[in-house]
């Protein structure tokens, strides 16, 4: 969605989520607000456990909602995405640095159908920051490979920008970087989906389809930062819900026992 829509601080918005926030509208909420975008790619790419911690159930939410709606979905053998965005002059070095590697996704990524729609947001490089550049990502989904992980889910009804067709991508998808070029101050990166999940993911998969019946649902997104090597992360996540839950809780021994995992691990 648009960032700037009006003028309403960000103060509100997270006001207005507190208040009204319920667990069904977690696409809705991620496409519509702006701020929420802005503030979980900020949190999981800077590493800001607290605002992680914060929206906690928000990204469990939103993680275990796509594979739902990517059931109830049809989606043509090849899909191709866009994704505009300037991203810094670091960034593109790795990029153009592991051609024919593969790349995780640290946060979940809003893309289209419309190579035109990602091109407005990718801007034409002008009016950038120096260390900056214009990036359209093109993505190719072989969604035969899909079936399992469930990594997207067309948003585009529930999302705030009907017009956007967007394709939400979850957290932790896979790509291999093909190729980038540069056309017209325009920096052009292709990815494939490689529909290949490392071991961790699907463990995570099965892991996520057992709390859901547990409804253990914290503790999830711990194990998410341990799975993805992020360990810091995952001991100050822990240390947060400790001081959150209630002493009774279920979740209480298991993040001990992940502690306790952690530890064992240094």
């Amino acid at each position: 969605g648009k960032c700037y829509e009006g003028n309403e601080s960000e103060q509100e918005k997270i006001n207005e989520f507190d208040e009204y926030y319920e667990s069904e509208n977690a696409v809705f909420w991620y496409t519509r607000n702006c701020f929420l975008f802005r503030l979980l790619n900020r949190a999981f790419r800077t590493e800001d456990i607290d605002n992680i911690f914060r929206f906690r159930f928000f990204v469990v939410d939103l993680y275990q909602q796509l594979p739902n709606l990517y059931s109830s979905q049809h989606f043509p053998t090849k899909l191709t995405v866009y994704r505009g965005q300037s991203i810094g002059l670091t960034e593109l070095q790795h990029l153009k640095e592991n051609i024919d590697q593969l790349i995780s996704m640290n946060t979940f990524l809003s893309t289209t159908t419309d190579k035109e729609v990602a091109s407005i947001f990718a801007g034409d490089g002008a009016n950038l920051p120096s260390y900056e550049r214009s990036v359209l990502f093109e993505m190719t989904i072989d969604t035969t490979h899909c079936y399992k992980s469930k990594p997207l889910a067309d948003v585009s009804k529930r999302s705030h920008m009907k017009d956007e067709n967007e394709i939400l991508l979850s957290m932790g998808t896979i790509s291999q970087i093909s190729s980038i070029d540069i056309e017209n101050n325009v920096w052009f990166v292709k990815l494939i989906l490689t529909g290949q999940e490392d071991k961790r993911l699907i463990q995570l998969i099965d892991y996520q389809k057992m709390l859901l019946r547990e409804k253990e649902t914290v503790v999830l997104l711990g194990i998410f930062l341990q799975d993805m090597g992020e360990v810091e992360k995952a001991k100050r996540y822990y240390n947060l819900v400790l001081k959150d839950l209630p002493v009774d809780s279920v979740d209480v021994s298991s993040v001990y026992n992940n502690l306790g995992a952690i530890a064992k691990d240094e």
